[in-house]
């Protein structure tokens, strides 16, 4: 009888014990819940003061070049304004002929962005028609019987401003790689 008592009284106290263990737990649980909560919190309180200082600049943005393009008039100067470019969405393979021209000085060789982008020499010209009647203003060139290619100046400098083409990190890694 001593042993079957001795083995009830083991079994109670590592229940007791197990119930302690997993009380402890669940309030360890509950004080991350809590804390990601007010982390969450936090977060979503820093995204909307964010978005509120990126309108305030927006406007702010909008009132200097109104106000840019008053003192120009007031002063009898002719203030160019911005080419507004209009870009049907591109293909991944689209995106990464526009990041070699993009990423080029000089103008460049069919050859050559087939060679930077591992594509034939035929896709990408098949590519930079399809990119050019979607709106990307690319510039051929011909010299000595060889097409340059190049984007357009003033492209590329909004498109370093407005990200147009919606480029993504992983499409520039897998040109420049």
């Amino acid at each position: 009888m001593n042993i079957f008592n001795t083995n009830k009284n083991t079994v109670e106290g590592v229940q007791t014990v197990l119930k302690h263990l997993l009380s402890e737990v669940k309030d360890e649980l509950e004080d991350h819940r809590e804390a990601i909560n007010e982390n969450t919190n936090e977060v979503q309180s820093n995204y909307e003061h964010i978005l509120r200082v990126e309108n305030k600049i927006d406007k702010m943005q909008e009132r200097i070049e109104e106000m840019t393009l008053m003192v120009a008039k007031l002063s009898g100067q002719e203030i160019k304004q911005p080419k507004k470019y209009e870009i049907k969405k591109l293909t991944i393979r689209e995106k990464e002929i526009f990041v070699a021209l993009y990423t080029t000085e000089k103008p460049t060789t069919y050859k050559e962005i087939a060679r930077r982008t591992a594509l034939n020499e035929s896709l990408v010209m098949t590519y930079a028609v399809n990119m050019i009647g979607k709106g990307v203003p690319i510039v051929k060139r011909y010299v000595n019987n060889q097409v340059l290619l190049c984007l357009e100046k003033e492209f590329k400098q909004v498109q370093t401003k407005e990200n147009i083409i919606e480029l993504t990190e992983e499409v520039s890694a897998i040109v420049n790689n």
